[in-house]
């Protein structure tokens, strides 16, 4: 139960405006609690799903890789999800959502910036938070 209030202090709001930066994320939090790595491994998962959900047309092979990517750090976080009364299923599935829950407000995002300057999320700070996603998946060997 700690862990559930910890998550929904960490996750500003279901949408963007309010959003903290990854970056700044890992220098406010204290990357050794679990529930921080848990929010982390979430949010990639998510910006992840979204950059599957733009490419899969253009690029499926890309995509794939990063659908890969999606559900190899969804499974990682079902795996620290602190909650004992709830089977390994029950805990993918909750995982799955929270990621869900992150690739609408990424979706949001990648909409407005593509309107606004032509580019899903280059030179914006979701840039940024591609960056640290890329390094989080890297630490899993991929």
């Amino acid at each position: 139960m700690k862990l559930l209030l910890t998550l929904l202090l960490l996750i500003p709001s279901l949408t963007w405006g309010g959003m903290k930066t990854l970056n700044e994320i890992l220098q406010i939090r204290d990357m050794s609690d679990k529930a921080s790595v848990l929010y982390v491994l979430q949010r990639c998962s998510g910006l992840f799903a979204t950059g599957w959900d733009h490419v899969i047309d253009q690029n499926p092979s890309v995509a794939e890789g990063l659908l890969y990517n999606s559900k190899i750090l969804t499974y990682k976080a079902s795996l620290l999800y602190d909650a004992p009364n709830l089977s390994s299923d029950e805990k993918l599935s909750e995982q799955i959502q929270a990621s869900q829950n992150f690739q609408r407000i990424y979706t949001d995002i990648f909409t407005e910036n593509w309107t606004n300057n032509g580019a899903y999320f280059e030179g914006t700070w979701v840039e940024g938070d591609w960056n640290v996603c890329t390094e989080v998946i890297n630490m899993f060997g991929n």
